[in-house]
């Protein structure tokens, strides 16, 4: 990766002892990542006892239940969390900062629950329809007070993220699947239910909520300001249509999935969004470091820096999640055979696409970050919004095999409908964002991408014939055959001098447990003055 013709690295390999901001958000991006990657491994359990001692429809019936709630969960955000995270880390008062969002969150929080709860009667009451089991409209109940516990959560959620005091805010969503997938696994084994399942996401975020109260109660706290308010407002309002429109672009493949094809269709749809997710979270870990760092320095004008985290930011998502990418393609029916035979025979081919679907949107995440944090919000709700346009019109036209009310005939591909919607919205997406950061700060095209991609494939090629000669099926294969392929990427990499020692030292250094401990404890301690 290249800019101005000299090599773009995380941080000088010769400063290891002292610590920059490149090395440090590398450590948290990687404390965020290990966080998130332990929340997968948990989840990946307790889809395990899930879909082995409950089934995929109880499973679908929890996805439908969060999507539908899901829909209206925009009310409770419209783009303050950004607009929070913006001015905090712009350097406005923090107790006049967190005040204002706190009165603002409940307000749009009980909003929220008002408009399910009013969208559940019309449904019912006025277009006559209902749902497919009493099971599926009790969780809908459940998961209303579990987005509820959620939206507020945001408030020391997005304050620690603006003040990237990561630490603080890896420590309560660690709690969640510590607390949900034990549960579930009870629940599971003694047979109690889907209602069960659903209280235990609920007993999960609740737990995430009193931990995050805990190491935020020393932050301070100011009475609502008016012309704090305004200045959220006013940064809030351009995103707020893409932020709800976003929203339930995410969820409508669910919903559509419910309607038109039931909860055990469902069930495999969001096992592979599940499995997939870890992937995401990888960008995420970044890019909730990099916006408000972008933010900082575009205050600065400092737009050299915005490239330069920008582009390397790209660089080290694709250096690891290229080769997590193709490992799903290869291996997706024994990834998923390992769940359920059931699950892999239907999804398998879903999962395939979807693994594309979070390359993309892992790269997309960050390009639409920077737009935002250079204060182009008006261009991220275009962009956002026509990727929401595009999904929801091709899940509209993909999933459903027709739509008898009006007599139209569709595509009926289920759920590999929605995952083709979702991966070719976000492919578009993407391709615009580039067009974009080109032109707002010059962040150009990164081509020593093509070599990650080149090594991915070279070992896909390799693990698929291997694939087909062992016949791949148990875990302990698996994982076997994931090492080869991550030692045959690496190799490839370092003869392509892709990978190099300063890449090493780097990972190293991030991963050096005792200087992950010292910043842990530092952080933890409060020893940062509150501003």
């Amino acid at each position: 990766m290249r800019e101005n013709g000299h090599l773009v690295t995380f941080l000088n390999p010769c400063c290891f002892s002292v610590l920059g901001e490149q090395a440090l958000i590398a450590r948290k991006s990687f404390l965020v990542f290990l966080n998130m990657v332990a929340g997968s491994i948990l989840g990946y359990i307790a889809l395990f006892f899930i879909l082995r001692y409950m089934g995929p429809e109880d499973l679908g019936i929890i996805g439908s239940g969060m999507a539908i709630v899901g829909i209206f969960a925009f009310v409770s955000d419209l783009g303050f969390n950004r607009a929070h995270m913006k001015r905090v880390s712009e350097g406005q008062d923090l107790d006049k900062c967190i005040g204002t969002y706190f009165v603002i969150k409940l307000v749009l929080t009980a909003i929220m629950v008002g408009a399910v709860l009013l969208g559940i009667f019309i449904w019912k009451f006025v277009v006559g329809r209902g749902f497919e089991s009493y099971e599926l409209e009790m969780v809908i109940y459940i998961f209303i007070l579990y987005y509820a516990i959620l939206s507020m959560n945001s408030v020391p959620y997005a304050t620690f993220a603006a003040r990237r005091e990561t630490a603080k805010g890896t420590m309560p969503a660690l709690m969640e699947p510590l607390t949900r997938v034990p549960l579930t696994i009870v629940i599971a084994l003694g047979s109690f239910g889907v209602l069960a399942l659903a209280g235990a996401y609920v007993a999960g975020v609740t737990t995430t909520f009193i931990t995050a109260i805990i190491l935020f109660r020393s932050y301070p706290f100011a009475k609502f300001d008016s012309e704090t308010f305004k200045s959220y407002f006013k940064f809030a309002l351009p995103i707020a249509l893409a932020s709800a429109i976003g929203v339930i672009s995410l969820n409508i493949d669910k919903v559509y999935l419910q309607l038109f094809w039931g909860a055990r269709f469902v069930g495999y749809y969001f096992t592979v969004q599940k499995l997939t997710a870890f992937l995401i979270f990888m960008s995420t870990s970044v890019t909730v470091l990099l916006f408000p760092t972008l933010s900082e320095h575009h205050g600065k004008n400092e737009y050299g820096e915005i490239r330069r985290l920008t582009l390397t930011a790209e660089r080290y998502i694709s250096l690891i999640i290229m080769p997590c990418i193709i490992l799903l393609i290869v291996f997706s029916r024994p990834i998923l055979n390992i769940l359920q035979a059931e699950v892999a025979e239907q999804a398998s081919t879903i999962l395939q696409i979807m693994a594309i679907y979070a390359l993309l949107i892992s790269f997309y995440t960050i390009f639409i970050n920077q737009i935002v944090a250079v204060d182009r919000p008006g261009l991220a709700v275009k962009i956002g919004l026509s990727v929401a346009a595009i999904n929801i019109s091709m899940n509209t036209i993909l999933i459903p095999k027709d739509i008898k009310s009006i007599g139209i005939t569709l595509f009926g591909l289920g759920g590999e409908g929605a995952a083709l919607a979702t991966t070719i919205s976000i492919a578009w997406g993407l391709i615009i964002c580039k067009i974009i950061t080109r032109r707002l700060t010059g962040t150009k095209w990164n081509p020593r991408i093509l070599l990650h991609m080149g090594a991915s494939l070279v070992m896909g090629g390799i693990l698929y014939y291997m694939n087909s000669v062992f016949s791949i099926v148990r875990w302990y294969e698996l994982a076997g055959a994931g090492l080869i392929g991550i030692g045959i990427y690496i190799a490839f990499l370092s003869i392509l001098r892709e990978f190099t020692m300063n890449d090493l030292r780097l990972f190293l250094n991030i991963l050096n447990p005792k200087e992950m401990k010292q910043y842990i404890v530092s952080e933890l301690r409060d020893k940062e003055k509150k501003r």
